[in-house]
């Protein structure tokens, strides 16, 4: 994940997912990398049982 980060970068200065709720693992992998949970507010409904995630 940190290679994939690194290699796109270089063009982006932001990244942004969703993940599972009960998917601990992963949230916490992506937390580490910097992610933080964000309100998912671009007019658009959320995903049910989903956090939006953003590292910039």
């Amino acid at each position: 994940m940190e290679a994939l980060l690194d290699s796109v970068s270089e063009t982006d200065s932001s990244f942004l997912l969703f993940v599972y709720d009960k998917n601990i693992p992963a949230k916490r992998l992506y937390e580490r990398l910097g992610f933080e949970v964000r309100t998912y507010s671009e007019g658009r409904h959320e995903i049910k049982g989903c956090s939006f995630m953003v590292k910039t």
